[in-house]
């Protein structure tokens, strides 16, 4: 580093690298890491925070290196497994494990909460999709094979769709399924007064809806009154409007979910007996 410089996370990243022997990764330049057979690279959560999830704050480093290699670099935690040159990028000149990779090698690692919360994370940036994740983990050349059911669960649940605007609303979605309940639909678009109205999830068949309501989701009282109005028009048309808090627990969440389903299905066994 230039002399004066403060010390930084990146810093500390690039020097674990370079001290388990990265120098021929790196000659490689932006973009793919060449070189499958020496992959060198920072992983698991040190990866993640590198990759900018924000649920991540500045971890221990950890790095994965090919199990021929035995390197000791004080305070990292090592990792030996092949790295091939599709699971590892390039970020700020860092060789790091791709996203998807990162979040296989977390699968097990974490506990789910977490790990819903940095796969959201990395769906709503820039550099992953489902699609991406969904194929990485049935690479034929990933080793050790991903086996992670939770995971795979995660990729089911989340479908091909947009991840919420916000942390809330996949909280929203995540705690619901990860309860056992039936899968809502995510940003459901139904027309009630004239206009086509979003629902951040719902059940369309049941009527019944979850918006998550904040202050910083109302930037101004122009929105606030909007998302009322749009309250009273579903209500009109007989939905169910769950409107959740940054107060709420997931055991309330839960709890009111089921009070809502069961109240719509009695509803609906009234009207069709």
């Amino acid at each position: 580093r230039f002399a004066g410089s403060p010390p930084s996370y990146r810093q500390r990243a690039m020097a674990a690298c370079l001290a388990a022997g990265a120098r021929a990764e790196l000659a490689a330049g932006p973009g793919p890491v060449a070189g499958a057979g020496v992959g060198v690279a920072i992983s698991h959560l040190a990866a993640a925070h590198l990759w900018s999830a924000p649920s991540v704050a500045k971890p221990r480093l950890e790095l994965t290196v090919p199990p021929s290699r035995r390197p000791s670099v004080p305070g990292v935690r090592i990792h030996r497994r092949p790295l091939p040159s599709a699971d590892v990028g390039d970020r700020w000149g860092i060789p790091v494990t791709s996203p998807a990779r990162t979040l296989i090698d977390l699968a097990n690692k974490v506990d789910e909460p977490l790990l819903g919360l940095i796969v959201d994370d990395f769906l709503r940036g820039p550099h992953l999709t489902i699609t991406d994740l969904r194929e990485r983990m049935e690479a034929t050349d990933l080793v050790p094979r991903c086996r992670s059911v939770q995971l795979r669960q995660m990729v089911l649940w989340r479908g091909d769709g947009p991840r919420g605007a916000s942390v809330p609303e996949d909280w929203l979605f995540d705690t619901i399924v990860a309860a056992g309940l039936p899968v809502p639909v995510r940003h459901h678009r139904v027309t009630v007064g004239g206009r086509i109205r979003e629902i951040d999830c719902a059940y369309p068949e049941l009527r019944v809806g979850m918006e998550y309501d904040g202050w910083r989701v109302h930037r101004d009282m122009r929105h606030f009154h909007r998302d009322r109005d749009k309250l009273a028009l579903l209500q009109l048309a007989g939905w169910i409007i769950l409107q959740v808090t940054s107060e709420w627990s997931a055991e309330l969440l839960v709890s009111r979910v089921r009070q809502a389903l069961e109240v719509a299905r009695g509803v609906t066994r009234q009207a069709h007996p």
